[in-house]
This record gives structure tokens, sequence and C-alpha cells, in this order.
């Protein structure tokens, strides 16, 4: 719903923007998107810090095993994210054909992943959605770059994909083993960080004229 709305709020500058200055478009594009992954991997880190507790109070103790599966889901929303972002600029670039062929692509490319991710369950649907994502991730992103005129640079992407890739391999493989007090002050630190430096730097940059 955030996402949504955020988008939302934000299509009718990013239009404008798109046909009268392609520059402030850009930056206002990376800025949306630094806001996107900063945010989607604040909130995986903080379901990671509480993954068991979050499920044991919504289901109980017979749906612990399941905390791993939302855990991978969550890399899988930071990553669908970011194609939403790449669909509403490419609508806001008036580039609804080749929105629609991308989605197609993505449609033949993804049902063979997910066949052979339904073998191993849940956990293998729930990566094979991650997977997925990563692999049609390549050509939505080479597209989108050139579209937006390489403004947003090479070492930028980079930065991006590994840390989400690095991060959902590392939250999903090592389990944090602290007491709850401590991950609730590390969870309280690691929002108080992230939501400072939006309101300082990212939304200011994003504010609507």
């Amino acid at each position: 719903m955030m996402l949504s709305m955020l988008l939302t709020a934000l299509f009718p500058m990013l239009s404008r923007l798109a046909v009268d200055n392609k520059l402030l478009f850009a930056e206002r594009v990376k800025s949306l998107l630094n806001i996107i992954v900063l945010t989607g991997i604040w909130g995986s880190l903080c379901f990671s810090l509480f993954s068991q507790d979050i499920v044991k109070l919504l289901y109980g103790d017979a749906y612990i095993t399941t905390a791993n599966v939302i855990l991978v889901q969550c890399w899988f929303t930071v990553l669908f994210a970011i194609f939403c972002t790449i669909g509403t600029i490419l609508s806001a670039l008036d580039k609804q054909k080749l929105l629609a062929t991308l989605s197609i692509f993505y449609g033949v490319i993804a049902a063979p992943i997910f066949y052979f991710g339904t073998k191993y369950g849940a956990i293998g649907l729930a990566w094979s959605f991650v997977i997925a994502a990563f692999l049609n991730m390549t050509y939505h992103w080479v597209i989108f770059r050139n579209l937006l005129e390489k403004h947003i640079s090479l070492l930028y992407s980079i930065i991006i994909f590994a840390s989400i890739g690095i991060l959902s391999y590392l939250t999903y493989n090592f389990k944090i083993e602290l007491t709850f007090v401590f991950r609730l002050c590390l969870g309280i630190l690691l929002s108080a960080g992230l939501f400072t430096y939006l309101y300082k730097v990212e939304f200011l940059k994003l504010k609507i004229k």
C-alpha cells in the first residue's frame, strides 16, 4: 500500500519531468530507488531479527518453520518494489508497449522456474520467486538504465543488487542468536538511522514542486 501510494503521488511529477527536464527526472528516479531499496532492506532485516517471535505471535509454535519462507518472500518483495518502480517510470516515459513486452518475457522466463521450485515445497517456491526476479531484473535494468541515459551508474547498480543478494543469503543461512532486548535495541537503532537519513536527505530530493 505504501509503495502504491508513493508511486501514484509521484507519477504526475515524473511524467512532467520526463518531458521537461531529463536530468532532474533521472535524479528524482534515483532518489525514489534509494527510498524503496533502503526501506525494503530495512524491513527484511527487521523481520530477520524477529522472524521467529513474529511467527509465534501470529501463528503459534506449530508454524515456526514458516519463518524462513516469509523471510525469503520479504527479499522478493524488495525486488518486486523495484519492478513496480521500473513500470511506473516506463509509463511516465510513455513506453506502455515496452512495458507489456517486458511483462510477457518475465512470465515466460519465470514459469519454468516456479514449476521447478514447487518440487521443493514452500521454501523452494519462495526461492524460485527470488531467482526468477533476479534473472528478469538483468534485462529490465539494462533497458531501464538506457532509458535514463545511463544517469544511474553501473557501480550504483552493482551496489544495490549485490546488497540484496548478499543480505538475503546471510539472513537465510545465519540465524541471529541474540537476546530479545539486544535485538530490539538493534532494530530501534537501525530504524532511527534509516528514517533520519530518508527524512533529511531523500525525501527532500523528492519534494514535489
